[in-house]
């Protein structure tokens, strides 16, 4: 179930940055600049979340073929808690550090309740 979540956040991501940084829905509310620092902060969040989310299907790749030894068992568990950790800091970004500057609309994102 948690990879799927995972999986299911970055899926919606994907959405979210093409009509937020690819459109004219918000083009008059950052300039240039200010869109491009805002993508690149977004994409960075992004890319750490989804390599994570690799690396925790990879573990749980490992654990089936082998027996579930402490050390793989406390890599995937530090992994999960990466992974809830780091989205919960996307989606603050995506609240506070885009919609939370935006002047003309009041835009929302669903609360995250992982």
């Amino acid at each position: 179930m948690l990879p799927r979540l995972r999986a299911q956040v970055l899926s919606n991501s994907y959405a979210f940055a093409y009509f937020f940084f690819g459109g004219q829905l918000y083009a008059e509310e950052f300039s240039e600049d200010e869109n491009r620092v805002n993508q690149n902060l977004f994409e960075d969040s992004q890319e750490m979340l989804a390599a994570e989310v690799e690396r925790l299907s990879g573990l749980v790749e490992r654990a089936k073929e082998l027996t579930l030894d402490a050390q793989l068992r406390l890599d995937v568990i530090n992994s999960s808690v990466n992974i809830h950790t780091r989205i919960v800091k996307f989606f603050e970004l995506v609240e506070n550090d885009l919609y939370g500057k935006l002047q003309s609309s009041s835009a929302q994102i669903a609360v995250y309740r992982g």
